[in-house]
């Protein structure tokens, strides 16, 4: 956890870290079940539970594909 707060924080950390490993891993699960269910309500429960972990709010409509690319 202590990695995490680093993260989003702006300062170095270990992407490593066995909490964030864990993070990235159930994101990428959701992100298929996202990409793969074809029920449009199925889709925005996952998305609604993908946005709440990002601690964002997303209105995204019709969206046909989402994934999420890393910038360095």
């Amino acid at each position: 956890m202590e990695e995490y707060k680093k993260m989003i924080s702006g300062e170095m950390y270990d992407p490593n870290a066995g909490y964030l490993k864990k993070l990235r891993e159930e994101n990428r699960t959701k992100l298929r079940q996202f990409n793969g269910e074809p029920d449009e309500g199925a889709r925005e429960e996952i998305l609604q539970h993908l946005s709440a972990r990002l601690a964002i709010s997303v209105l995204l409509h019709r969206i046909s594909f989402f994934t999420l690319i890393k910038v360095f």
